[in-house]
C-alpha cells in the first residue's frame, strides 16, 4: 500500500515466515520483523482464525499476556524475598 506506511503483514519463505508488527502509539509505529518456524507459524494462523483476529493482534495479545507473566513473577520474587529477610528470625524458629 503506497503512500500509507503500511507494510505487508506477512512474508512467506520456504523454512520460515516473518511477521511484520505494526502498533500504534501516537502515531508512530514500531515495526519488528520477527522468523518463526512453519509449525509455529500454522499454529499462529490456526489461533488468529480460532478467535476472529489478525495474525498481528494475536501475537500482540500474546506478548502482552507474556509481558505481564513475566512481571507478575518478578514482583511474587520480590515480595518473597521481602518477607525472608523481614522474617528471617521466625522462619529459623519454625525450621526447628
Amino acid at each position: 500500500m503506497s503512500g500509507t506506511g503500511c507494510l505487508p503483514a506477512r512474508v512467506s519463505s520456504a523454512r520460515s515466515a516473518s511477521l511484520i508488527l505494526l502498533r500504534g502509539w501516537y502515531g508512530f509505529h514500531m515495526v519488528t520483523t520477527v522468523s518463526l518456524p512453519d509449525e509455529l507459524h500454522a499454529a499462529l494462523k490456526r489461533v488468529a482464525d480460532d478467535e476472529h483476529r489478525s495474525m498481528n493482534a494475536t501475537i500482540v495479545v500474546a506478548l502482552e499476556q507474556y509481558v505481564a507473566a513475566r512481571s507478575h513473577r518478578a514482583k511474587v520474587r520480590e515480595l518473597a524475598s521481602d518477607v525472608a529477610r523481614r522474617d528471617a528470625e521466625l522462619l529459623d524458629r519454625l525450621a526447628q
